[in-house]
């Protein structure tokens, strides 16, 4: 980057102060831990929730690695890992199925991922950002 150690550390002090870096992070293969399978499985509660936290219930769902709110036709969007289409249907038979207020549930599996970058990989940084 063309900067001393020190100017980088700063840099890295600032961000975190701002809340720009919020965490240092392991990437582990989920082949090496015997979960090759990725799946997406959208899930619709019902309305209104009487409430019901659905969300809360989602996150306690085997295998999950992110969990987001959605617009459209479904209300929830489950990243879920397995070790096969068995085990997959076993946490959406016994953990998602059995939520109250789901009412639908869809799953899309993953054949092959053909990118994958860490958060906002897209998305230039300006250089007079911090």
């Amino acid at each position: 980057m063309g900067l001393a150690a020190s100017a980088v550390a700063q840099r890295i002090s600032r961000m975190e102060a701002k809340g720009v870096i919020v965490g240092d992070h392991v990437h582990l293969s989920a082949v090496a831990l015997g979960k090759p399978l990725l799946a997406f499985v959208f899930v619709t509660d019902q309305k209104p929730s009487n409430g019901f936290d659905t969300a809360a219930a989602l996150k306690t769902v085997r295998g999950l690695e992110a969990l987001h709110k959605i617009a459209g036709d479904d209300c929830y969007l489950c990243k879920v890992r397995a070790a096969g289409t068995e085990e997959l249907k076993d946490i959406i038979e016994r953990d998602i199925n059995p939520i109250p207020s789901v009412t639908r549930v869809r799953t899309t599996i993953v054949l092959k991922t053909a990118f994958e970058g860490p958060p906002l990989c897209g998305h230039p940084i300006a250089p007079d950002q911090p």
